[in-house]
């Protein structure tokens, strides 16, 4: 897990995010993940705003104009991440809570819950999440508006539209519907 403060505009800071990363489920997504779209993985984390889970914490930015200002905003912070790095974050080793933390949020409104990658890797994430995690009313949806993306992003970006993502697509959802799940009664660690 990590964190990261933005100092801006000489006497403002502002709340980065948190990353978690939950090394198992990478491992197990990279192997059956199409090996073309490797590339498209980079970010492995799973990403939070502050405000996801510090439900008191203001994330604009912050005038801080004293050391005791700095000082008292930063012990805000470590206080909160602490609490969060014992109550909230070993929950996200276990694949059902994460697939309940992606799936709380519509197909629609995917973009507030990060998964890391980019297109059309961090949508293959989300999918296998919410399969592997028991959410399978959210892994329809996300699989139905996924393969819809794909479909138009081919006419939309022909110059940036590669044949691996449909096919992709199309291993992650055979693998993901035919095979073991191997999360099944395990917490990740």
């Amino acid at each position: 897990m990590y964190s990261s403060i933005r100092w801006q505009f000489h006497k403002f800071i502002t709340p980065q995010g948190i990353d978690f990363r939950n090394v198992l489920f990478e491992e197990y997504f990279n192997q059956i993940l199409n090996k073309e779209l490797l590339k498209f993985n980079y970010d492995y984390s799973v990403g939070f705003v502050f405000k996801t889970f510090i439900k008191d914490f203001d994330s604009s930015a912050i005038e801080i104009n004293s050391e005791i200002e700095l000082e008292n905003y930063i012990n805000k912070i470590v206080t909160n991440l602490l609490f969060h790095k014992k109550e909230i974050f070993p929950k996200l080793l276990d694949i059902n809570f994460l697939a309940e933390y992606i799936g709380a949020v519509s197909f629609e409104r995917k973009a507030e819950r990060s998964v890391g990658g980019k297109f059309p890797v961090h949508l293959f994430k989300k999918i296998a999440i919410l399969k592997l995690g028991g959410q399978n009313e959210r892994y329809l949806e996300y699989k139905e508006g996924t393969l819809d993306l794909i479909k138009s992003y081919a006419i939309r970006k022909p110059e940036k539209y590669l044949p691996s993502f449909r096919e992709g697509f199309d291993k992650l959802i055979l693998h993901l519907e035919n095979e073991e799940n191997p999360f099944d009664n395990l917490t990740l660690t």
